[in-house]
């Protein structure tokens, strides 16, 4: 998240309470996201909403566009105040705005807001459920975890620190997390 968060907007999660809202928001989201719904299995009711999914859903998604717009208007009053760019999406995304609007695009400030929020619900979850579900399979096949654990001891023996180039030397694992 904090990754995503740098990446797109030059900030670090902790650096203001609009931003740890966002954090929240994501987690909810997802959460929201995964609950069973009846309206998929009865798109005949889907308008009514049964439990609330969308409704739920609306807000978040209403509350990360305004955090989205405060992170835009801050950036505009930046630049008109001549700080220096930082090279970040918002800056690129922002630069390419007003080009977008000459050519006639249907890339507008909410398709922008849209695309920032897909990134940060898509771009957050996805390795930790990977890992828990990775570690889950691991579980329950006692003899694969087995054979990881034994690759591991022989690649690193004692050593506790493991650098991600390190994973070139660990065939076995690659294939159970692929």
């Amino acid at each position: 998240m904090n990754t995503l968060s740098r990446t797109v907007f030059s900030i670090d999660l902790d650096s203001g309470p609009s931003v740890r809202e966002l954090k929240d928001m994501v987690k909810e989201a997802t959460v929201l996201a995964m609950a069973p719904n009846v309206s998929d299995f009865f798109p005949a009711i889907a308008a009514a909403d049964l439990q609330g999914l969308r409704r739920k859903m609306a807000a978040l998604v209403a509350t990360a566009y305004q955090i989205m717009d405060q992170q835009v208007e801050q950036r505009l009053r930046a630049r008109e105040a001549g700080e220096p760019r930082k090279n970040d999406m918002l800056d690129v995304v922002l630069d390419k705005e007003h080009e977008w609007r000459q050519e006639g695009s249907v890339i507008d400030r909410n398709a922008i807001k849209g695309l920032f929020t897909d990134l940060f619900v898509a771009g957050v979850d996805t390795s930790t459920t990977t890992i828990e579900w990775a570690m889950a399979e691991l579980l329950q096949s006692p003899e694969v975890m087995k054979k990881v654990k034994g690759e591991l001891r022989e690649v690193f023996g004692t050593k506790m620190q493991v650098e991600e180039s390190d994973i070139a030397i660990l065939p076995y694992l690659k294939a159970v997390v692929k």
